[in-house]
């Protein structure tokens, strides 16, 4: 959106980028390797509308890099970089290596800045930079257990600077298996070489990127594994709910799904995933959202190696206690996830989370309705805890909370301003009820 060569037009179902004729990609996107790069999966389809203007299909909702996980930012850098080989052969480079270059269609990433295209004129690779600050070293400094990426992105739409790694990192710098990258300014690259490529060096200079992407490679490749979280575990040792109970929780919410049949659904607190799964096997896409990286990242591996799952899931992290408005310029040049949501949800599920919001968020309920209303363009599938369920007492103890918590009955006159009730079902008898609740459009 920042590139001078061009400019978006946004429209219901398109977006439309008009070229500058100078534009230094225009003839390259013609070429046979871009058309591979369409092929590959790698470079978002796109048709050519006019002399100076390309057309894509516009995808309805876009995550952000403060709202990935590590592993969607590591296949996102892997692309960069393997489009960045592929198009080296041809003398080409990206201009950019940026984490917003790359937008998530559900669980499979894109490479969608086709004014990147630039042909090679240094023997080195302009945009390293660039990827180290948003790529390597937020990778490694989540694998460090110092920042997780979300929280990065959040500080910086440009990463982490190698001068903010050495601060985060003090004297652990120097075991630092990257401590290489932590040398150079931000304006430097180990790999600069300050003369131009001329014809008959091309091809030497060419070996040389491909060297650069290769080391790049490395210093985003880690051994995958699954790290414990607070709640990476918790469908397997939950005991708050019988066998019996789970099965009913899941009928009641698959035939209410099977019966408003919402095209998008927003699954608040979804853990790893077990009834956003639910809600694809409905027919829905659903923009699954937890604010644990750890339950995000195996719900996106999960799903990224499932054919069922793949174009349909589309995994953030999010606190919905903390959530982030409009970013980049002015605010508004990214829209916020609250705008992006709302503007498709038929239906957002808050399942085992009010309690979270109310008492450990301690979020009014009026204002927590308010919120939920601003999240779907119909329904809400939310269920409610008494003040004798387990959970909610230990959240009370935990925050040592003497005022009495709202009943089941209070909680629902509360979201009675914002919705009204369709069908509800007890889950655990006394303590836990599901309610389908439909939006009071007045209300929006």
């Amino acid at each position: 959106m920042r590139d001078p060569d061009g400019n978006l037009i946004f429209t219901q179902d398109f977006v439309k980028r008009q070229i500058s004729p100078d534009a230094a990609s225009l003839p390259y996107l013609h070429s046979n390797k871009v058309s591979q790069l369409v092929d590959n999966r790698w470079l978002l389809p796109f048709q050519v509308t006019g002399p100076l203007e390309i057309q894509t299909r516009r995808i309805h909702f876009v995550s952000q890099p403060h709202e990935w996980c590590l592993t969607q930012l590591v296949d996102a850098a892997k692309l960069t970089l393997e489009i960045s080989k592929k198009i080296a052969d041809d003398h080409f480079e990206l201009k950019d290596a940026s984490a917003w270059n790359i937008i998530f269609d559900g669980c499979h990433p894109y490479f969608c800045d086709y004014l990147s295209f630039t042909p090679t004129k240094k023997s080195y690779w302009w945009a390293m930079g660039q990827f180290v600050r948003h790529f390597t070293l937020p990778i490694a400094l989540h694998r460090n257990n110092k920042l997780k990426i979300h929280q990065i992105f959040r500080m910086s739409r440009d990463g982490m600077t190698p001068e903010a790694a050495k601060a985060l990192l003090g004297f652990s710098r120097f075991k630092f298996r990257l401590w290489p990258f932590l040398i150079f300014s931000n304006n430097n690259s180990a790999h600069q070489v300050k003369n131009d490529v001329h014809d008959n060096e091309k091809d030497k200079h060419n070996s040389k990127l491909k060297n650069i992407y290769s080391f790049l490679n490395w210093s985003i490749n880690y051994s995958e594994k699954n790290n414990k979280s607070t709640w990476s575990d918790y469908i397997e040792n939950r005991s708050h709910y019988s066998p019996e109970q789970i099965a009913a929780k899941k009928a009641t919410i698959t035939n209410w799904l099977n019966h408003i049949s919402p095209k998008w659904v927003a699954d608040i607190g979804c853990n790893t995933g077990e009834f956003s799964k639910l809600a694809v096997s409905s027919g829905a896409n659903v923009i699954a959202a937890d604010f644990d990286d750890e339950c995000i990242s195996r719900l996106y591996i999960a799903a990224k190696n499932s054919p069922e799952l793949k174009e349909r899931l589309f995994p953030i992290v999010l606190n919905l206690g903390d959530t982030q408005n409009g970013c980049g310029a002015g605010g508004v040049e990214y829209q916020g996830i609250m705008e992006r949501m709302g503007s498709v949800t038929d239906c957002v599920m808050l399942l085992g989370i009010m309690h979270h919001l109310s008492i450990a968020e301690a979020i009014p309920l009026k204002s927590l309705a308010k919120i939920i209303s601003s999240m779907t363009k119909e329904y809400a599938i939310i269920e409610l805890m008494a003040p004798e369920d387990n959970q909610v007492k230990i959240l009370r103890d935990q925050r040592n909370r003497s005022r009495p918590e709202k009943t089941i009955d209070e909680q629902l006159s509360e979201l009675s301003e914002y919705f009204e009730e369709i069908s509800y079902c007890e889950i655990i008898p006394g303590k836990r009820k599901l309610y389908l609740l439909k939006l009071i459009q007045c209300s929006r």
